[in-house]
């Protein structure tokens, strides 16, 4: 018998989720408040972080190793408008993806703040929906350290970081696990001089040792 399903979260467990209701013949509605599905990962983690990488790692390869092949680049330069506009290109392309999987499906996406309001109805905006079953995959948070608060202009979050518009002369990182290594590598390539602040004896400490060691080698290079 077909139900109701309302998912809180477009993230890679919520489309996932209503995708596979949906085939079942289920009635589906899924509610995230950002315009662009795809969570964390899409809007301002996994893809966006791996753009970046992949630009920075060919402007300091431009930089610091085409010479030794015989090729010469004159007066090289970093456009961060540029390199801005595509990645944000790269994600808009992906979420109309998601969202083209939620039309050819049935789903029904609301852009909204979603509110449990009893066990069988949530809030979306000013609508309340029904449901038979409520699926909450609202994925991870910003974790904000108490004594030091996001203004968004010195203190950033690592979203933040992923859209500055110039390259800082320095930026202090607190934190050495990847997330903080994949936007010092970013940056570092494209001329900030990066320091690392960890709390432990060593960076990325969710890693094996030898490889967190390997890891420290190759950055401090």
């Amino acid at each position: 018998m077909a139900k109701n399903i309302v998912i809180i979260g477009a993230g890679p467990g919520g489309y996932v989720c209503a995708i596979r209701a949906a085939q079942l013949g289920n009635t589906v509605t899924i509610i995230d408040s950002k315009q662009r599905p795809g969570g964390t990962c899409l809007n301002m983690g996994c893809i966006p972080s791996k753009n970046l990488l992949h630009a920075s790692y060919e402007y300091y390869k431009a930089g610091h190793k085409f010479k030794k092949l015989g090729i010469s680049v004159k007066e090289l330069a970093i456009d961060i408008k540029q390199l801005q506009s595509q990645k944000n290109q790269v994600l808009d392309e992906l979420g109309q993806g998601i969202q083209f999987l939620f039309k050819k499906n049935n789903i029904r996406f609301i852009n909204a703040a979603a509110q449990i309001v009893s066990e069988n109805q949530v809030k979306a905006g000013d609508e309340i929906l029904n449901a038979d079953a409520i699926v909450v995959a609202i994925g991870s948070m910003l974790r904000v350290l108490p004594n030091i608060p996001v203004d968004k202009s010195i203190v950033l979050s690592s979203a933040d970081a992923l859209d500055l518009d110039h390259v800082p002369k320095t930026i202090a990182i607190i934190g050495g696990g990847y997330i903080g290594l994949e936007l010092g590598s970013v940056w570092s390539r494209l001329g900030s001089k990066i320091h690392v602040i960890e709390t432990l004896d060593r960076i990325a400490p969710g890693l094996d040792p030898d490889l967190s060691q390997a890891l420290y080698t190759t950055l401090e290079k």
